[in-house]
């Protein structure tokens, strides 16, 4: 079985399109875009025609950053920063998926997330040891990685409906168009219609 962790935002949307995965995991771990991310993932994954769960784990009192709606942490100058979610997010995928013969969690981070370790090539690498280690052996994968977010978009082909369904907030469960995951929707998806005007990819 293979996992993908779905916020409903512009990258995982594209890996769901083009790997197809068994699952797209949504995780409401008391971020304030939670409703949000849930109401785009399922309307996205009904399109694609991809199985979407929902799991929910509030960690909003031990969280930091704009998306916990607390200061962002001394040692990061990104706003929306939440240490050490990442690997709480896969933790969370294999400990509900372990029953059923996971063998990967595929995560949407892209070269444009590097702005934070968690987001890195080296971070990926060493927590997919961590992982791999362990009873079962899951493999925990980022495809996009290597790819700043609008090469990857482009690289996928996905049809601009699609994209046009994503959200990226930060701070509500409706975009609210000044936040940094806002403004990086907008963008791509701006460039990505300017890029196919008149596009028929399919779905």
């Amino acid at each position: 079985m293979k996992v993908l962790l779905f916020s409903g935002g512009i990258e995982s949307t594209c890996l769901a399109f083009i790997l197809k995965p068994d699952v797209c995991l949504t995780v409401d771990y008391g971020q304030l875009q939670a409703e949000g991310e849930i109401r785009a993932s399922a309307c996205i994954t009904n399109y694609l025609g991809l199985q979407h769960a929902v799991i929910q784990v509030d960690a909003g009192p031990i969280g930091s950053g704009q998306m916990a709606g607390k200061p962002t942490i001394q040692s990061s100058s990104i706003p929306e920063f939440w240490p050490f979610r990442n690997q709480f997010l896969v933790t969370l995928a294999a400990m509900k998926y372990a029953p059923m013969d996971l063998t990967k969690v595929i995560l949407g981070s892209s070269k444009s997330d590097a702005s934070h370790v968690d987001g890195t090539p080296q971070f990926y690498d060493a927590f997919a040891n961590v992982m791999r280690m362990q009873e079962g052996g899951v493999e925990v994968s980022a495809p996009a990685i290597e790819l700043d977010s609008f090469e990857f978009v482009v690289s996928t082909k996905i049809n601009p409906d699609v994209l046009d369904m994503t959200f990226s907030c930060f701070v509500a469960e409706y975009p609210c168009g000044r936040c940094r995951g806002c403004k990086k929707n907008e963008e791509i998806r701006s460039r990505y219609h300017a890029l196919y005007p008149t596009c028929t990819f399919k779905t």
